[in-house]
């Protein structure tokens, strides 16, 4: 972290990818998930990761924070995270402010009427009655209860009673969590669920910070940082000393009212319906508040739509700002198109007579524009067309994509073999993968079909389905003589694909100077080289099913074909390509590993990578 913090935030940005890959998944097997807040959704879209939702704002992704999903409309209705805290550090003090917390929220709800919204203040009564019994303190003797405006004022009012009476042995400090009604603006958390284009202002806890100050507050404070990190939230908050004065109780009833009755409003102004309801009851019951209430405007949204781009683009002119501020037409007919200037009527005009006086500079490209600026335009993407080089060869290309595509033939080893057969361009390694390949070309000769019953399938060799026939009887006569190694298989070829690793028989060297690593396949080292590129070009074909990229697919093989000896089950035996876990679970039974972790992806045809 401190050596090298470019490396550092490398690491964890893939680990961020890593993480919404496994969420992904899980999703798509009907986990639910949510943000707590801390920003990890921003995080991981900052590092490439796919947690995108289309079509959102810059506030959604493709999951809810717990603030959209759970906290906005508690936030909405004024409740939040009130605390306080007995400055005496007596735990018998914590014990009289719970009877008093206790005694005035029932005390509201008792009251009944509008005055009250009791299916949400009964709530907390049962948690703070437990709290008489079983102490939950650690360090300062202190308590947070969720509470709304006017809980909060009755709460504030019957502990200043209680220190005049003596029965609080010293002042309490009244404050609150910065994760409250109005105390925080953070676009990526408190302010998650504000969508008319405002979550990026931080007015409500600049408001709160400066109210709070002009209405007694023992201590206010504003500032930068917090669970999201810096430069994402802006936090305002307070403290009240409580003494048993009239003047605390006045200064209470103030400040209280205010640091709630700010973010009811400033939700309220976004949209909110409940906070609606509760800033007009608010304002009901205390004539001091007045609040500027919104006015809902109708969806007028145009129903019309156009073949062409340029035709939309006409018609938007009559709608808002754009009606009577074109004064200049086209006097074509069936262009209809207005300009704010004459010059740049004059220039539209250039394009019926086909007019193109500004021509490009750079040999052979031969393109003409109508104005200077188009061809400026068009200029930059000739500049464009040299951005990314390649360190290999030094060519260059116009974008990354096609770097990296180039990039990929550097690592691939020669491939001298061409296919011969009309319109196939495939070239191969050796000879064999060739002969291979043209057996490709004349399935309609193949001569050798499966007997098995329900296989249909057929082979252009005896000696193929020989070794296919072996996945039905479960024979492989070809077993490893290596010390310890037992594994076993259908053919001879596979043994001897498989031997290498023993003799650690590495053919294909990685070309990328400082690397050092190398391979006993040639598609290994293939695989290999997409992790100096830094891409995932291979998309899952899977409709509606994974979205995940892979830097390379495997073929789908057969379970028989799977080696099976010690370790049959683990990873090992699993990455060969694409299980069916029927197929798993048909030969391995419920009980096996293999047939466990191929269950859990979810899909038969799910690759197990």
């Amino acid at each position: 972290m401190a050596s090298d913090p470019t490396a550092f935030k490398g690491l964890v940005q893939e680990s961020l990818r890593r993480h919404v890959s496994a969420i992904n998944r899980l999703a798509r097997e009907h986990f639910f998930f949510w943000d707590y807040g801390n920003a990890f959704l921003l995080e991981a879209q900052r590092a490439g990761a796919d947690v995108g939702k289309p079509g959102a704002n810059r506030t959604e992704f493709r999951y809810p924070s717990y603030v959209q999903h759970i906290m906005g409309d508690i936030f909405s209705q004024g409740f939040g995270p009130f605390r306080w805290v007995c400055t005496s550090g007596d735990p018998q003090d914590l014990a009289v402010t719970d009877r008093l917390a206790t005694s005035a929220l029932e005390g509201i709800v008792a009251g009944g009427g509008e005055a009250a919204d009791a299916g949400v203040r009964v709530a907390p009564l049962p948690g703070s009655a437990r709290s008489l019994d079983a102490p939950q303190v650690v360090g300062s003797q202190a308590r947070i209860l969720y509470s709304d405006q006017k809980g909060r004022v009755a709460i504030a009012m019957a502990f200043n009673q209680a220190i005049a009476r003596g029965e609080l042995k010293a002042p309490v400090v009244l404050s609150r969590d910065h994760h409250d009604v109005s105390g925080t603006d953070s676009p990526f958390r408190e302010t998650s669920n504000i969508y008319d284009g405002s979550a990026f202002c931080a007015d409500m806890a600049v408001q709160n910070f400066v109210g709070d100050a002009f209405r007694g507050a023992t201590w206010v404070a504003l500032h930068n940082g917090g669970g999201v990190g810096w430069g994402e939230v802006i936090n305002g908050g307070f403290g009240l000393v409580l003494d048993g004065t009239e003047d605390a109780e006045r200064k209470a009833r103030r400040v209280l009212s205010w640091d709630v009755a700010n973010g009811v409003a400033r939700r309220c102004w976004s949209g909110s319906p409940k906070a609606y309801e509760v800033i007009c009851q608010t304002m009901r019951e205390d004539s001091g508040v007045a609040v500027t209430l919104p006015h809902a405007v109708a969806d007028e949204r145009c129903a019309l739509a156009f073949a062409k781009k340029h035709q939309l683009q006409v018609h938007l002119l009559t709608h808002g700002s754009g009606q009577g501020r074109r004064p200049f037409k086209c006097p074509l007919d069936g262009c209809g198109w207005a300009f704010t200037t004459s010059y740049k009527l004059k220039r539209h005009l250039q394009s019926h007579d086909k007019l193109r006086p500004f021509g490009c500079p750079v040999g052979g490209c031969g393109k003409k524009f109508t104005t200077v600026y188009n061809l400026k335009a068009h200029m930059r993407a000739h500049e464009q067309e040299s951005l990314f080089k390649c360190e290999v060869c030094a060519e260059r290309f116009p974008t990354h994509a096609k770097l990296s595509s180039h990039q990929r033939s550097h690592f691939e080893p020669e491939r001298p073999y061409k296919c011969d057969f009309p319109g196939c361009e495939k070239t191969f390694i050796t000879v064999s993968a060739l002969f291979s390949h043209n057996r490709a070309h004349f399935r309609e000769q193949e001569l050798f079909s499966c007997s098995f019953p329900g296989c249909s399938k057929q082979y252009d060799k005896a000696c193929r389905l020989k070794i296919h026939l072996r996945s039905h009887t479960g024979e492989r006569p070809f077993i490893c003589d290596s010390d310890s190694c037992g594994w076993t298989f259908t053919s001879m070829s596979k043994l001897l694909r498989h031997k290498r690793k023993h003799d650690d028989d590495r053919r294909f060297p990685c070309p990328v100077e400082g690397c050092g690593k190398s391979f006993t396949r040639a598609e290994h080292l293939k695989g290999h080289s997409v992790t100096h590129l830094g891409t995932k070009p291979f998309a899952c074909p899977v409709e509606g099913g994974c979205e995940r990229p892979h830097g390379r697919l495997a073929p789908r093989v057969d379970a028989s074909e799977v080696p099976r000896g010690p370790g049959w089950g683990g990873s090992a035996g699993l990455r060969r390509g694409r299980v069916s876990w029927e197929q798993s679970a048909s030969k391995a039974g419920p009980e096996s590993d293999s047939w466990t972790r191929a269950r859990g992806c979810g899909s038969a045809e799910s690759p197990l990578v």
